[in-house]
Order: structure tokens, then sequence, then C-alpha cells
């Protein structure tokens, strides 16, 4: 009888690992079917599975992404807050209704939603993730890095968790923790060609182009179609960085001549015309070789009309030019394509206040403070104005905030006690 019942056990858990194998399976067939843009298939698969296990996240996930790619979002929420009415401390409802907040830009109740997932069961894999990635948009990166790794700790096989804290270990510069980090997420997904590419860009900026190079060479042998890390492209941001600026655009018009529709290979060969003119003094080959590297540029957003990063370097080229109106316009498209980067605003205030738009300066400044409102330059910068609009407690009441977010200013310090015979 205790053999029957040994025997009874082991079909039911074999039949019950072939179950969550064959689930496996239609997600991944969900994940594929909608990267191929077949969203109705993606749904269908993902319902199928979520029949079976109701607790399956990654099928909830991409119901709700598909739904979303079929303007069908409010259906969805109709749907799952149905669910969490019913059942209101079930962990994956509270992520999920949480998650459609997010993906209709209230991240104010997805928070609340993601807290309230995490209350529940404190381990479940992706709410970290979406904090993280909400974190980043609104520029706060010590806290988006510290979500993302506890996405990690919680869901060791999320690639993209380990991207974007590689990610933001390279924009604080802090090159051998976005190695470190990278490293981890080739141990955990070995095709995955973006962890050489962050830890080709971090040897660059540490100045070793050799390992750099070996680094992205590595990623074209993953996907050999791949022209952002393509041969040219790669020993043509080298050469920029060692300052050989002629090889460096030899190589990225080699990347151009085969692919001709790539917009970051036109976009490298121009900023490589403009670190040209910033380098050395040419008299007038520096108005010819800015009016190249505009070209270029416009010749990328062609290609590409949403790549914003373009329209910083057109904007910066028409202002080599004398073309102020022009280059203001370019950060303008800048700003509405990325309204989250503080940069952005920055440098769009700083341009109105350069040519005395004091008004437009002001209001671009308050989006940057906004934006980030732990930016000091942002309220360095409104300071500015007001300094030059002749407000002048207005001014000094923003460079004291702005100095009590960073207090490593002595320039700015200077100013204030030598423009209003104030120490600090």
């Amino acid at each position: 009888m205790r053999v029957r019942k040994w025997l009874f056990l082991w079909l039911i858990l074999g039949l019950s690992g072939l179950v969550n194998v064959a689930f496996a399976q239609s997600v991944r067939d969900a994940k594929v079917s909608y990267d191929k843009g077949q969203f109705e298939q993606t749904v269908k698969l993902c319902r199928e599975v979520i029949k079976q296990d109701r607790e399956n996240i990654e099928a909830h996930r991409y119901l709700v992404k598909a739904l979303a790619k079929q303007n069908k979002l409010s259906d969805a929420s109709a749907e799952y807050s149905t669910q969490l009415a019913k059942q209101p401390e079930n962990a994956v409802l509270n992520f999920i209704v949480a998650y459609i907040y997010d993906l209709q830009g209230n991240t104010k109740r997805a928070m609340q939603g993601y807290e309230k997932a995490l209350s529940v069961n404190p381990k479940l894999p992706f709410v970290n993730y979406n904090i993280g990635w909400i974190y980043g948009a609104r520029k706060q990166a010590d806290l988006a890095i510290e979500s993302y790794k506890k996405e990690i700790n919680n869901n060791p096989s999320n690639s993209d968790a380990y991207y974007n804290l590689g990610r933001l270990y390279l924009s604080k510069q802090k090159f051998d923790s976005a190695i470190e980090t990278m490293r981890r997420m080739q141990e955990a997904d070995p095709s995955d060609k973006r962890a050489g590419d962050i830890i080709g860009y971090a040897y660059n900026e540490l100045g070793d182009e050799e390992k750099a190079l070996a680094e992205w060479q590595k990623t074209i042998k993953i996907d050999p179609g791949d022209v952002e890390a393509g041969q040219f492209n790669v020993r043509g941001l080298v050469y920029d960085r060692k300052g050989f600026f002629n090889s460096a655009m030899k190589e990225f018009r080699k990347g151009i001549s085969q692919n001709p529709n790539n917009a970051r290979l036109h976009n490298n060969l121009g900023a490589s015309y403009m670190h040209k003119v910033t380098a050395k003094t040419f008299g007038d080959k520096n108005d010819k070789w800015v009016k190249e590297a505009l070209k270029e540029f416009q010749e990328a957003l062609k290609i590409n009309p949403k790549y914003a990063d373009a329209y910083i370097s057109i904007g910066d080229a028409y202002f080599k030019l004398g073309q102020n109106t022009n280059g203001i316009k370019a950060y303008e498209e800048y700003a509405k394509l990325q309204p989250n980067d503080v940069n952005g605003w920055i440098l769009l205030g700083s341009s109105y206040k350069m040519i005395g738009q004091y008004d437009d300066a002001h209001k671009a400044f308050n989006r940057a403070i906004r934006t980030d409102p732990q930016n000091s330059d942002a309220y360095k910068g409104l300071g500015e104005v007001y300094y030059y609009q002749g407000l002048q407690d207005a001014a000094l009441a923003q460079w004291q905030k702005s100095l009590s977010l960073n207090p490593n200013q002595p320039n700015l310090r200077e100013r204030m006690e030598v423009g209003f015979k104030k120490g600090m």
C-alpha cells in the first residue's frame, strides 16, 4: 500500500513538473508573439496560462502589455480592478493593477500599488524593477539603484534589472561597479550583448581602449548584424576618444557606406567633426566642419525622427555657427522627446538666458526643478535669471538653495559674496 502511495505521489509531482514546463513554454511563446507584434496571439496564450496558474506573474504582465498595444488598457484596468476588489491581499493582483497605473502615467498610484504588493510578498519578482524604473525616470538615481539591486536579489534572471543598474552606475561614473554588474548579467544570460556594450563603455571611460575594443568585439560575435557595435563604429569611437578625429571619421564613413540608414553612425560622424572643432582652431575651416557635422546630425534625424540626442547635437552646432534661434529650437525638440531629463531643461534655460529671453528661461529652470528637486544646477540657473532681471533677493534665495544641495561651488560662493556684499 505504501509503495502505491509513493508511486501516486511520484506521478502527481512528475505531471506537475510537465505542466510547469508547458506553462513556461507558453509564456516564452507569448513573449515571442509580443516581440513580433502579434498581440492577439499574445493575449490568447497568456489567458491560457492564467486559467491554470493564476499566480503566473509573467503571463499577467504580457497580457497587460499586449492589451495596452491594442489600446485596451482601460479594459485591462476594469478587469483587474474587479479581481483585486475580491482579493485585496493578493500580491500579484496588486502588482498588476499598479503596473496598469504605471502604463497610464499615474506613477503616484503605481508606487502605492507596488508598495502594497511588496508588503504582501517582499520577494515578488518585477516589483522592485518597476519601482526602479520610476525612480530612474525621476532622475533619483540612488533610489533607482537600490531598487534594481533588490530586484536582482529577488529575481536573479531579470536581465533588464542588471542592464539598468549598470547604466546607472555608468552615468554616475562608478565604472568598476558597472563592470561588476554586467559580468553578473553575462553569467545570468550569456546571449545578451547589452552587458558587453556597457562593459566596453566603462573601459572606454576609464581610458582602457584596448579592453573596450575587446568587449565590443565580443558583442559583435553574439550578434554579427548589430551595426551599433559593429567594427567600424567601435574603432571610430576608440579613435575619437584618443583624439584621432580624422581616423575616427574614416571608420564611421566606412560603416555608413555599408549601413547608410544607421542613425547612430551618422550622429557619431557628426560628433567627431564637432570634437575636432573643439580640440583645435583652424579659422574658416571650423565653420566648414560644423556645417559638415550639422549635415550628419540632420541625416540621423531623417532616418530616426525620435533620435533625441541628435537634437542636442544639432543645437550645439547651430550655436557654434551663431544661429542661436535655430539652436534653441533644436533644444526645445529634445525637451519634448525627453521631458524627464533635467539636463535638457537646464540646457534650454541656459540658452534662453544667454539671449535674454528671461521669461522663457524662468519657465525652463522651474520645469527642471519640478523634474528633479535635488538638482543644484537648476536652482543656480534660476538664480542667475533672477539676478539678470534685477531681483537680487530672489536670486540669493535660489543660490542658497543650490549651495545647500551642493556646497562644493566655490565660484558661486565668490559671486554671491562680491555681488551681494554678503558672506555665506
